[in-house]
């Protein structure tokens, strides 16, 4: 049985479907987590590592490119002409911290290190579900309801 994701922001926050209490975080975080693009990069990942005569500049370039595949793959996969703005957004940064999480041409930096990665990974994971919660809190804050006359 497998889980449908929300198509839209409203959806992920529960305001067009009757979503089950259990599945609210889960799926949220299912939402803004772009695990396809996620295992896309590992595969690429791993076959960078694996030439001996790899080029970190390639490292970056393929980085680069997949980061800026990642919005529009989200987009596409969210099946919706609207563009989700805050799930893009979420996404995009949700596979930079997993790249920095699993090493990626990060590893060659002086100041990475694995405990700084799987720190940030936890704490993005933590905060990304609330992305939607924030962002119709600030739109309600910019754009009040009209008084009922």
């Amino acid at each position: 049985m497998g889980i449908r994701l929300p198509s839209s922001d409203a959806e992920l926050m529960g305001h067009t479907r009757s979503a089950s209490p259990a599945d609210d975080y889960r799926t949220r975080l299912l939402a803004y987590i772009p695990a396809d693009v996620v295992a896309a990069w590992v595969f690429l990942d791993r076959i960078l590592h694996a030439d001996p005569l790899g080029s970190p500049t390639l490292h970056w370039i393929v980085f680069g490119a997949v980061l800026v595949l990642t919005p529009l793959w989200t987009w596409y996969a969210s099946q919706t002409s609207a563009l989700p703005i805050s799930r893009v957004l979420t996404s995009t940064v949700a596979f930079a911290v997993w790249v920095f999480a699993l090493g990626g041409p990060f590893v060659r930096l002086g100041w990475y290190t694995p405990t700084l990665a799987a720190v940030l990974l936890v704490l993005y994971t933590l905060a990304a579900p609330l992305v939607p919660f924030l962002a119709a809190h600030l739109r309600r804050r910019t754009h009040p309801p009209e008084p009922v006359a």
